[in-house]
C-alpha cells in the first residue's frame, strides 16, 4: 500500500509491504523487501518487521508511479514479488 494516495509534491509518501505465510506455512516472514518505482529499485532494502517492510520518500516528481516490491524470502520463505500499485503526486 502507499500513504497518502494521492500526494502532493515533496510529501513524504510511505510503502508498506505485508509479508504473510502461504497456508499451509506459519510463522512470521524475516528478511527484506526492494521496493521498486516505475520499475527502478530504490537504493536500499529494507527489513522486515513482524513482517512488514515500510520504505518513505519525499522526492517523488508529479505525476503517475507504478510501485512494487520484492521479498527477498529466508530461510523458511521463498522469495516473491507484489502487484504494481499506483501512487499519484500532485
Amino acid at each position: 500500500v502507499t500513504s497518502p494516495n494521492p500526494a502532493t509534491r515533496r510529501t513524504t509518501v510511505t510503502f508498506t509491504a505485508t509479508v504473510s505465510p502461504v497456508a499451509p506455512g506459519s510463522g512470521v516472514p524475516t528478511g527484506t523487501v526492494r521496493f521498486r518505482i516505475d520499475g527502478v529499485a530504490v537504493p536500499t532494502t529494507t527489513t522486515l518487521v513482524g513482517g512488514v517492510a515500510t520504505y518513505r520518500i519525499a522526492s517523488l516528481s508529479v505525476g503517475r508511479h507504478t510501485i512494487s516490491g520484492t521479498y527477498n524470502g529466508s530461510v523458511s520463505f521463498q522469495p516473491s514479488t507484489s502487484g504494481n500499485v499506483r501512487q499519484r503526486i500532485v
